[in-house]
């Protein structure tokens, strides 16, 4: 069998590049967009009946403002100590993640702005950090998790960031991103 493929590639070399220029347009033209693919994924990757899958229909009840599949956690830093212009800033993303398109996508944002009483918790002990929370509803291992992290990030760049203020995305997706992509 490869033999005969080998001769017929051979003793037809231009017809046999024409098939495979054929072929691959044929996948390009024909191929689903990213983002179609993206909306045909499944939420989950594990039955319903899985433990895990349980914990999360309990955490989705029972703490629906921080439940999530995944998220991405975005790090504000100032060495010197975060500043009122850099907390404007933190409030300016914070607003700008927390889109109606991103309450449709299942965004759900924690920040230091939006959530005052987590302050504590969301703006480090010395003052030099601030950290929003953005947990989705996309598992991380999918397209449509990679397509989140890409529109959070690209969110997070629109904001021209106050001199002196560092910024870094973290989280599952962003982990995946830097090992896989």
């Amino acid at each position: 069998m490869t033999r005969r493929a080998a001769e017929i590639i051979c003793g037809h070399p231009i017809v046999a590049l024409c098939f495979w220029v054929a072929a691959t347009a044929s996948v390009c033209v024909l191929a689903p967009s990213r983002d179609r693919i993206a909306m045909s994924e499944p939420t989950a990757l594990l039955p319903a009946d899985e433990p895990s899958q349980v914990a999360l229909a309990v955490e989705r009840q029972a703490f629906p403002e921080i439940s999530a599949r995944s998220r991405t956690v975005i790090i504000l830093e100032r060495r010197a100590g975060l500043t009122p212009a850099d907390l404007a800033y933190v409030g300016r993303l914070t607003g700008r993640l927390a889109t109606r398109r991103a309450r449709q996508d299942g965004w759900r944002i924690l920040s230091p702005i939006a959530q005052p009483f987590l302050r504590s918790r969301l703006i480090s002990s010395d003052g030099q950090a601030a950290m929003i929370v953005v947990n989705m509803n996309t598992h991380w291992v999918t397209t449509a998790g990679k397509l989140d992290v890409e529109r959070i990030e690209a969110i997070a760049r629109e904001e021209r960031l106050p001199d002196g203020l560092s910024h870094w995305s973290a989280g599952w997706r962003s982990y995946r991103r830097a090992i896989v992509v």
